[in-house]
Parts: structure tokens; sequence; C-alpha cells
């Protein structure tokens, strides 16, 4: 009697899920890794559109094999969840180009994707004993009103299996379909100031980070001393000074942050000049910015942090094989490469990040003041302290484990909050 009355109150409570059902929607996400949830961000940005978005997908067809159809599926699943929260904002089209019968106008249709910049993969399989090929598409295209750009949804870490570069494509395609919808929709680019007086580094050493840059912002070239503040800027990136930044540009980039401005500084711990046959000693870069630093929540050591199993491999003569020199790629332990980020967004399924004598950072005490590590080395590192002793002989010799037992070491953080100025009570 007891399991009869059991069974009639399950029926009601599920009759009762499924009447609320009709008048309250709720998308509720049950992955462990959110994988079906946008960001804030995203919503946002499509929440905010001004005009229709449409969104076109060439990974279409009916015989996809399986690890192509699950990202297709990822990216009908993506789309609807962007439709959800942009509505009328948003529509979007699945198109499969093998499906046009006619040879000569589905060879035009492939053509015209390929000057779009879609690069094509070829798909082998065998169908009734016979081996057959199809070009596949894994790009879209957005549109928004008269502006068009590509998205390449297959998008990985090289070196990467096939089936791990179809997962992170799969993560990935919230960044690149928001990306390619900000980058068509924007009416007013966010502001960001470069400001080099402090380095030595020639010009054409940012030329790749402008051109990228101005894809998406209006960029500027800041005068530090002709500029009496840098409030209108959206953010301001200082790179690699190599000379000290004097007190009335740090008292601008102090205020600058304290109104709610965006710093990203790319700061070394160790100044390396150039290694000669005999190695170098690398002394403690003074760029007079760590008492700033260390007020924000973070120091940046004098060191150099070497990486036993995870770095990049230099050219170099080894000896001579008859009258040429005989050239082989050696490990350069001073050159970590990257491939341990911390949990963010903005180090989410990127590349290996190439670095060059990098030195490591701690955090400090700073109230209210969230410090996420991005960048992490692997676990077998050793430390070398200021005045640091760099050789190229280096490479010439082997690791040995027992002197890589420093740990996993952070060399770039992301910090959040509301920021205390390092001048607070001082008088100007």
């Amino acid at each position: 009697m007891n399991f009869s009355k059991n069974k009639v109150f399950i029926l009601l409570g599920l009759l009762i899920v499924n009447l609320l059902g009709l008048f309250i929607f709720y998308r509720w996400d049950l992955t462990e890794e959110k994988r079906y949830s946008l960001s804030d961000a995203t919503i946002n940005l499509v929440e905010g559109l001004e005009d229709q978005v449409v969104v076109k997908v060439y990974l279409e067809g009916e015989s996809l094999p399986g690890g192509f159809d699950r990202l297709k599926r990822a990216i009908k699943e993506n789309l609807e969840e962007l439709k959800y929260y942009g509505g009328s904002k948003i529509d979007f089209q699945f198109i499969d180009p093998n499906a046009i019968t006619d040879e000569k106008k589905r060879n035009e249709f492939f053509n015209e994707l390929i000057g779009k910049g879609m690069q094509p993969t070829n798909i082998m399989d065998k169908e009734g004993g016979k081996r057959t090929e199809n070009l596949v598409f894994p790009y879209a295209t957005v549109w928004f009103q008269n502006k068009e750009t590509t998205v390449q949804l297959l998008k990985a870490n090289e070196g990467e299996s096939a089936q791990n570069k179809l997962n992170q494509s799969y993560e990935n395609i919230e960044y690149q379909l928001a990306s390619a919808i900000r980058k068509v929709s924007l009416s007013q680019k966010k502001r960001i100031g470069l400001l080099t007086e402090f380095t030595k580094l020639p010009p054409d050493n940012f030329a790749g980070l402008i051109s990228g840059l101005q894809e998406y912002y209006e960029l500027y070239i800041v005068d530090a001393k002709s500029s009496p503040t840098f409030l209108g800027l959206d953010a301001l990136i200082v790179p690699k000074p190599d000379r000290p930044v004097d007190d009335s540009t740090k008292y601008k980039i102090d205020q600058f942050v304290m109104s709610g401005g965006k710093a990203l500084f790319f700061v070394d711990g160790l100044k390396v000049d150039s290694i000669g046959l005999n190695g170098t000693f690398a002394q403690p870069l003074k760029h007079n910015l760590e008492d700033l630093f260390f007020k924000y929540g973070v120091r940046i050591n004098t060191d150099i942090v070497k990486d036993g199993l995870n770095c990049a491999v230099l050219p170099m003569v080894v000896g001579n094989m008859g009258d040429r020199p005989n050239i082989q790629p050696l490990p350069y332990r001073y050159f970590p490469l990257i491939n341990n980020f911390g949990t963010s967004l903005i180090t989410k399924n990127i590349d290996m990040v190439y670095t060059k004598f990098a030195s490591s950072m701690d955090t400090v005490n700073s109230k209210g003041i969230k410090k996420t590590p991005l960048l992490l080395t692997s676990p077998y590192t050793k430390i070398l302290n200021a005045p640091a002793f760099v050789t190229y002989t280096d490479a010439r010799t082997e690791t040995e484990e027992k002197d890589y037992q420093s740990g996993v070491k952070s060399i770039a953080y992301l910090l959040e909050g509301k920021f205390s100025s390092l001048y607070k009570n001082r008088f100007m």
C-alpha cells in the first residue's frame, strides 16, 4: 500500500514539474566544467547588439566523421545559447558545401570559401568497399550589417593529437564566435596606450602586437612626458622596460589604475645583456616599478627560472662534420616553454608560450585583490638568483633531475579587485 502511495506521489511530482515547465523556462548546465554555460562577457555582448548578426556554418553533412559530427553539434548548441540571450539579434544556418550536385557550381563554391581564407580538411572514408574523399570546411562566417569575418572552428594547440585538437576546439567555440561577433559589431573601439619610451627594443619588435591589437582596438603610442595623465584610455601596456620608469610616469600609471584603468606589464626580473662565449652574469633590472607591484600584491623576483622538462631548442654548433660545422637542435633550459596555465579565460586553450630568461613571481598580502596565476612552469625547475650566470654551453650538458627540484613556478599573474594607491597618504 505504501509502495503504491509513493508511486502516486512521484507521478504527481513529475506532473507538477512538467506543468511548471510550460510557464517557466530555465537553463541548467549539469556538466562539471560548465561546457554549455556562456560567460557573462559573451551574454552582455549578444544582449547589447544593435542589429542582427547572421552566422553561417559550413560544417554540415550527413556523413561527417564522428569527431567532426560532435564538433558540429557543439557549435549548434553554442549558437542556440547565443540565440537564447540575443533573441532575434542572432540568426544562424548550417550549409553543406558538398550538397551542391552540379560539380562546376560546387567547385566554384569551394573556391569562394577558400578565397575567404577557409582551408578545407580532406576526409577519407570507405563506402560500399570503395574509398571516398570529401572536403570538410570547419569554418563559419559572421555577418553584421555590411561587415563579414571568417571564423576557424577547428583550432587547437600545435602538436596535439587529432582527438585532443577536436576536444580543444569544442571548448574554444564560444571564444571564437564571440570574438568574431565583437569584431564585426564594434561601433566604438576601446582605446589602448602603448608606453614604449622606457624600452630599448626597436619598433619592429612591436609590429605583431600592434597589428593584432588594431583589429579590435584604437591603439596609441603614448608619450609619458607630454601626457599630463593617462585618463581617457581604457588600457595601458608597458612593454619590457629596461630603464627606470620616472616617478612622474609611475604616479600617472598609479592614478590611471585607481580610476579603473587596466594595465598590462611585461617586465623582466633580471637584465641579460649579450651572451659571449664565456657567458655573462644577469643582474637585477632597475625598472623602478617594484614598490608599485608590491603595493598591488605581487613581487617579481630577481632570479631566472630554468625548466628541465619544457624548454625551447636552439640550433647550436656541436662540432664539425668534415669541413663544415655540425649544427644540432639542443634544449636550452633558460627558455621555458609554458604549457601549464591557471584557470582563467585569458589563458584557456592557448598554445604554448615561448619565454626567455623568465623570472619567478610571488604574491604578497594586499587586501581585496584576487590573484590568479596565468603562466606556470613544469615542476622540474631550477632557480638562479642574481647575479645569475647565463651561458649557451649549458645546452650541451645533460639535465640532472636532482638539480631541478624547485617545483612549479608562476611567471605571470592576473590581479583583480579594488586597488590601493601607492601614493595614499603621501604628499606629492
